[in-house]
Parts: C-alpha cells; sequence; structure tokens
C-alpha cells in the first residue's frame, strides 16, 4: 500500500495525471483513495472534485464533492465534398 499527504501527484504510462491533497493506493488490488482538490487529466480532459474512490484494473471510479468537467474543444467535423 502506498500513502501519500501533502500535493501527491501521479502520472502514468499515457500521461494522465492525478493530484490530490492525500491519497491512498493499494497496489494489489488497484484501490485507489484520493481527497482534497483532487485533479484527474487525460487527453486534454481535466475533471476536479474533492473525493475520487476508483478501481484502475477496471478502469472505474465516481468523483464527488464539487465535481467539474472541461474538455478540451472538439476538432470540427470535415465535410465531404459532392460531385
Amino acid at each position: 500500500r502506498m500513502e501519500g499527504r501533502g500535493q501527491v501527484n501521479l502520472v502514468n504510462s499515457d500521461g494522465g495525471q492525478l493530484a490530490a491533497d492525500s491519497m491512498n493506493w493499494t497496489l494489489d488490488s488497484g484501490k485507489v483513495e484520493a481527497d482534497g482538490n483532487v485533479t484527474l487529466t487525460q487527453d486534454g480532459t481535466t475533471v476536479t472534485g474533492q473525493r475520487l474512490r476508483a478501481d484502475i484494473k477496471l478502469q472505474k471510479g465516481r468523483l464527488s464533492g464539487r465535481t467539474r468537467v472541461v474538455m478540451k474543444k472538439a476538432p470540427p467535423v470535415l465535410k465531404k465534398k459532392t460531385g
């Protein structure tokens, strides 16, 4: 089990980032608990909240407390040429 307190930051191999005031990661089960100023960033999308409970192995989680999602602007849709 890994525990961190005070501006904890994790970065995965795909460039995704998880930051929080405190974090507990149970390596065997893949369970992550993050509390306080939680920020998840991946591929230009940022999700923030106050509490995260996640299962990294299942790639599922729940973020709660003043949750906000900011997505990067989607690229324009290409129009097909006619004729």
